[in-house]
């Protein structure tokens, strides 16, 4: 009676019992999304750590002064925000978020596919297909395209809310993954 299904056993999923076969398509092992998710999270803390100064120096973001007519500012409207804003202001609220990126994580994606939270979780940047990513294609396709849709009033709302929902399919790919035919492994 030692084969005998256990009646009290929780039930498995289709992937529990086939082994997942994505996540050794190409060699790597896919990384989980909590590690991702941690990862984002350093990366986030380390980005905006770095930022304070220029923000705090240029006043922008939440050191910009309150607007002279209050009735005019909505802050769910991030273009009644930009329109309360100098040009120097606006073109450094464009400018400093990417440049501190590149600062943070420039040497890091151009070397070995990863960022500082990439690289404390022991994950990194491939192409779908296994190999390097190129530094251009994370750049443009993986980071600055998906940034500039989010500048796009409503469309960019819900990109950046679909983006990272995405990693709940079975394929465990961000949108962001598939525009940019990437995949996150283990490093």
């Amino acid at each position: 009676m030692p084969d005998a299904p256990n009646p009290y056993a929780s039930p498995l999923s289709e992937d529990a019992e086939s082994g997942d076969q994505r996540e050794y398509m190409f060699g790597s092992r896919l990384a989980g999304r909590g590690q991702r998710l941690v990862a984002i999270i350093i990366d986030g803390i380390v980005l905006n750590i770095v930022m304070l100064p220029a923000y705090y120096l240029f006043k922008i973001g939440f050191f910009q002064a309150p607007p002279a007519n209050p009735e005019e500012f909505n802050p769910l409207n991030v273009w009644s925000i930009y329109a309360t804003m100098s040009p120097l202001q606006l073109v450094l609220t464009i400018v400093t978020p990417a440049a501190a990126y590149l600062l943070v994580n420039g040497y890091l994606l151009s070397a070995s596919g990863q960022t500082v939270g990439k690289k404390a979780l022991g994950i990194k940047i491939v192409r779908k297909d296994g190999s390097k990513a190129e530094f251009s294609r994370l750049i443009l396709h993986r980071y600055f395209l998906l940034w500039f849709i989010g500048l796009i009033p409503i469309i960019g709302m819900i990109f950046g809310l679909l983006d990272p929902l995405m990693i709940f399919r079975k394929s465990r790919y961000c949108l962001h993954d598939d525009i940019a035919d990437t995949a996150v492994v283990l490093a």
